[in-house]
């Protein structure tokens, strides 16, 4: 049987992953859904990321209806910038 070479992301690749997605949309902000599929996580693992970056101050969210849109702070962007120099 042949070895399967399987990559895992480090937590901090998925949290720059998370940032990422979440710049991506702008202003408006995103659903857990489209973080959920460009991030690939689970539901779960998603939320938990989002209140962790939200804890920090990295991002916020705002309710329209049910749903919860998540927007990065400026504190987010910067964090995101230096990540992605690093």
């Amino acid at each position: 049987m042949m070895a399967v070479n399987q990559q895992y992301r480090t937590q901090d690749n998925i949290v720059g992953d998370v940032l990422s997605v979440i710049m991506e949309g702008g202003r408006g902000g995103v659903i857990i859904s489209r973080i959920i599929v460009r991030a690939n996580l689970s539901y779960a693992s998603a939320t938990e990321r989002c209140e962790n970056l939200e804890s920090a101050g990295l991002i916020e969210y705002t309710k329209k209806g049910r749903k919860k849109f998540y927007a990065i702070t400026e504190k987010g962007i910067k964090f995101l910038r230096k990540f992605q120099n690093y």
